[in-house]
């Protein structure tokens, strides 16, 4: 029975020297990608639980659960046309690392 032929074998040495050294940059490329999503992948959960603790904690203490709810609600909408998926796809892995800048902090020094 003949043994197949790979298609590194109908290349040329130098083309297949060249294919491969193509593959390698395409694999160390990925495996970058793959590094930083599963970095943006804790990043997120670490976020998750931060807010599954506040909700906890709001739910336990009746009496602060109103006022408190008053205070986020603000913040929970997003300015129209945006889409943090969106950007953070769009997004180098340096950009979406830090933490956004969120207008809070000029809402308060307001008050």
């Amino acid at each position: 029975m003949a043994t197949p032929i790979s298609y590194l074998q109908t290349l040329s040495s130098t083309e297949a020297g060249a294919f491969i050294t193509s593959l390698q940059k395409v694999q160390a490329h990925l495996q970058q990608e793959l590094a930083w999503m599963n970095h943006q992948v804790q990043q997120k959960t670490m976020q998750l639980q931060g807010i599954e603790t506040l909700l906890t904690e709001a739910t336990t203490s009746e009496p602060t659960a109103p006022a408190a709810a008053e205070t986020v609600a603000p913040t929970q909408a997003q300015p129209s046309g945006t889409n943090d998926v969106e950007a953070d796809a769009a997004a180098s892995p340096a950009q979406v690392a830090a933490p956004p800048k969120t207008a809070q902090g000029k809402k308060t020094a307001a008050k």
